[in-house]
């Protein structure tokens, strides 16, 4: 048995500069399965931290969600780049600091339905080096927060990339205690 099957079929519905959206469909032991996929690049997150253990995230305005989230700094990354390139641009260009040390921590793929493949790292030693890049139609700003802030807004739901942070809160030893309640 392999890992992927062959596309039969792909038909184009939508396409930007950052998104396609193709209807595939596959064939499998004589059935045809059809199914809308996002074909996106990959992208690398990196949760920083800086000497004095401040966690540098980004509070950026997400329009699917309609309200400010905190996420942490990334992007996609560019063809000719690697994903730690990526990481330590986007850390840049996104918050204005630098890091002493990278590490890659995982891969992962963030939905069934998509192409894009993550990529997280953690990042040590930030130090802030310059002002942060302000990019079109993008609302966001650079914030720092202690452990126990970090932590808090986690399990508050106030975030994506829910994995990725909790892969930090994990190298970090942040405890998140999650409430059983579901207001959200």
């Amino acid at each position: 048995m392999t890992d992927g099957l062959p596309i039969k079929k792909r038909k184009e519905l939508y396409s930007d500069p950052f998104l396609r959206v193709a209807e595939q469909t596959f064939e499998h032991e004589g059935d045809e399965y059809r199914y809308f996929i996002k074909e996106e690049p990959e992208f690398a997150v990196v949760g920083a931290v800086t000497d004095d253990n401040q966690i540098i995230m980004v509070r950026q305005f997400r329009p699917g969600p309609r309200r400010f989230l905190f996420d942490l700094p990334g992007g996609m990354v560019e063809e000719g780049d690697s994903p730690l390139e990526t990481a330590c641009k986007e850390l840049l260009e996104e918050t204005g600091y630098s890091a002493e040390d990278i590490e890659f921590v995982a891969s992962a793929y963030p939905m069934a339905y998509t192409t894009a493949k993550k990529h997280i790292f953690v990042a040590t030693g930030c130090t802030k080096v310059k002002g942060h890049e302000d990019e079109p139609n993008m609302i966001a700003e650079p914030v720092l927060l202690s452990f126990t802030e970090f932590g808090d807004m986690v399990a508050q739901g106030n975030v994506l990339d829910l994995d990725a942070m909790m892969v930090l809160a994990q190298r970090l030893n942040i405890q998140i205690s999650f409430s059983a309640s579901q207001d959200a």
